[in-house]
C-alpha cells in the first residue's frame, strides 16, 4: 500500500465516522423535534379550551366568571406564546447544527474523493468553477 492509497483509507475512515456521528445526531433531533411540536400542540389545546371557557362565561353573563375566564385565557395565550417562540428558537437551532454537520460530512467526502484521486494518479472531476 502507498502512502497515498493509506491516506485515501484514512479520509473514508474519517468519512465513515462523520456520517455515523451525523446520523445518530440526527436521530435525537428529530426526536427533540417531536416533542417541541407536541409542547407547542399542548400548549394551543389549552389556550383552545381557555377560550371556550371565556365563551361559556359569557353565555352565562355572570361577571365575576368573565373576569376570571378572561384571565385564564390571557394566561394561556401567553404560555402558548412562550412555548410556540421558544419551540421555534430551539428547532432552528437544532437545524443549524444540523447543516453545520452536512457541511463537515460533504467537506470531508471532498478530502475523501480528493485522496482517492491522487492515491490513483488523477483529479477527482469537479463542477465548472470550483
Amino acid at each position: 500500500m502507498t502512502g497515498a492509497e493509506g491516506r485515501a483509507g484514512s479520509e473514508w475512515a474519517k468519512l465513515g465516522v462523520a456520517m455515523a456521528i451525523t446520523s445518530a445526531e440526527s436521530v435525537v433531533s428529530s426526536a427533540r423535534m417531536a416533542q417541541l411540536v407536541e409542547a407547542q400542540r399542548a400548549a394551543r389545546a389549552r389556550h383552545s379550551a381557555a377560550k371556550g371557557l371565556l365563551t361559556r362565561a359569557m353565555r352565562d353573563g355572570d361577571a365575576g366568571k368573565i373576569v376570571a375566564a378572561r384571565a385564564r385565557e390571557a394566561a394561556a395565550y401567553q404560555e402558548a406564546a412562550r412555548i410556540g417562540d421558544e419551540a421555534i428558537e430551539e428547532m432552528l437551532a437544532l437545524n443549524g447544527a444540523g447543516l453545520d454537520n452536512l457541511g463537515r460530512v460533504l467537506r470531508q467526502m471532498s478530502r475523501a474523493w480528493k485522496a482517492d484521486g491522487e492515491a490513483a494518479g488523477t483529479e477527482p472531476e469537479t463542477e465548472a468553477g470550483q
